[in-house]
């Protein structure tokens, strides 16, 4: 990450006791009073210096920061004291490289009341929700535009610095002590590229959200919240970020701030809308060993794809034919549905015919359940009933199965049934290998409200599959 020096300085201590040393007898007598100020400490940002803090953009190789409006910091003097007054408001300018952006200052002055004699105080800066001795790390952060973060600062951005008294003034660097995730998706398959970002949401094994201590060295890491469903996410809203073919900040560079820490897993999830279908759901990803150190950043670039289940043609929607070109028979799919923890998932992004769609089911695969056997189900060859019922089987609508268990299952999308595009998304019927008798075969069919078998004529139009 790109670290830049903050140096602030005192440039006026003004006196209100005897016994001066000369040089602050100098600087009263040369320096001209301020009523906005009169009685005031101020701790200045040197002119001469690249300053950043808590607005930033990514350059290529990591995280400019300026200030913004409404940034506050605090100096320890024994007690934490907040800055009374500041010239943010003055300094701010637009963003050249963002038109659109928030405006931003490189250089501060803040001012505080009370003594400042020492040799040295730290400073602390813990975003606009911080009080100086916490830092709140926001579960929900906002970035409408791209490579603006613009919100870190009321997302859990923070930092600390050593001022030290030179000649009547203090000099000090802050340094960040925050986390930071730099997101530069793109994908090289058109059907995603179609598509918007959205958002972004990580989730952690550890607590990432929540109220942390804060002190002279940062974030306070054994304050970390108990970790649950509402402290180990955050969730990063877009403004519809385009998806280029390659890797480019301009278009959709997307940074979450968090707390520092070794992570054993980040899960990544990608929300992504296809105007196309008008389906919104997600391309994951999962991150194992993960270190994210005080006041660096990661860059995350990723490309996105989803599986492709083809076209609607004669390779992918057929009639049935006996054996139905070895799909499975109905015994098997009673295992399937019965035994196989049948999971409906809204969620996982596939594509087919050229555009995305959510929606399709989770099973386990057939060497993860105990008695598979094609012969029979329940000790019933199921093959031999000419007029079965339709059969209901208990499911889950969690999305998908757990992820430490994924290997363990296969997906089936709801590709439609009986014409082409029919239901997709919504349902998914898939020839079996078993006659029904007369014009009739056994159906696996699954939606979002129930899976079972049931049967349609030969006519119907439907997918052939495998046993998996």
């Amino acid at each position: 990450m790109k670290t830049n020096a903050l140096s602030l300085i005192s440039i006026a201590a003004l006196l209100l006791f005897t016994g001066c040393t000369s040089d602050e007898t100098t600087d009263r007598i040369t320096k001209p009073k301020n009523p906005d100020t009169d009685g005031l400490t101020a701790f200045v940002v040197e002119d001469n210096k690249p300053q950043t803090r808590t607005t930033g953009e990514y350059d290529g190789s990591g995280i400019n920061f300026y200030w913004t409006a409404d940034d506050h910091l605090w100096v320890n003097n024994g007690t934490l004291r907040k800055d009374v007054k500041n010239n943010i408001a003055d300094l701010l300018v637009p963003n050249p490289n963002i038109p659109t952006g928030v405006k931003r200052a490189a250089t501060a002055k803040f001012y505080f009341d009370g003594t400042y004699a020492a040799n040295s105080y730290y400073v602390h800066y813990t975003g606009l929700l911080g009080t100086g001795d916490k830092v709140n790390f926001s579960a929900v952060q906002n970035q409408p535009i791209p490579n603006d973060a613009s919100h870190l600062h009321a997302s859990g951005d923070c930092g600390t610095g050593l001022a030290q008294r030179v000649e009547g003034r203090y000099h000090f660097t802050l340094n960040h002590k925050a986390s930071y995730l730099t997101f530069i998706p793109y994908s090289t398959q058109e059907s995603v590229r179609e598509g918007v970002l959205t958002a972004i949401q990580i989730t952690a094994d550890q607590a990432i959200a929540g109220q942390f201590n804060f002190n002279d060295n940062g974030v306070v890491l054994s304050s970390r919240p108990v970790a649950n469903s509402s402290t180990m996410s955050i969730y990063l809203k877009l403004n519809n970020f385009e998806i280029p073919t390659s890797p480019d900040p301009t278009k959709n560079a997307s940074i979450i701030v968090l707390p520092p820490g070794n992570y054993s897993r980040i899960d990544v999830e990608y929300h992504i809308h296809s105007n196309a279908t008008n389906m919104t759901g997600i391309i994951f990803k999962r991150y194992t060993g993960v270190n994210l150190a005080a006041g660096k950043n990661k860059k995350v670039s990723a490309d996105l794809q989803v599986k492709n289940y083809g076209a609607y043609n004669t390779n992918t929607f057929r009639e049935w034919s006996s054996p139905a070109n070895g799909c499975p028979n109905v015994n098997e799919c009673y295992w399937y549905f019965l035994q196989g923890y049948p999971t409906w998932d809204s969620k996982t992004l596939w594509e087919a015919n050229g555009h995305l769609y959510t929606g399709g089911m989770w099973f386990l695969k057939r060497s993860q359940i105990s008695g598979f056997n094609a012969s029979h189900y329940g000790g019933v060859d199921r093959t031999a009933l000419n007029n079965p019922q339709y059969e209901i089987a208990p499911y889950s609508t969690n999305g998908h199965p757990n992820l430490a268990l994924t290997n363990r299952f296969f997906f089936m999308p709801a590709l439609g049934y009986g014409y082409v595009g029919g239901g997709i998304g919504g349902a998914g019927r898939y020839w079996t290998s078993t006659n029904r008798g007369g014009n009739t075969a056994y159906v696996w069919a699954f939606s979002a409200t129930s899976v079972g078998v049931g049967n349609n004529i030969y006519q119907m139009l439907m997918p052939w599959w495998i046993v998996q």
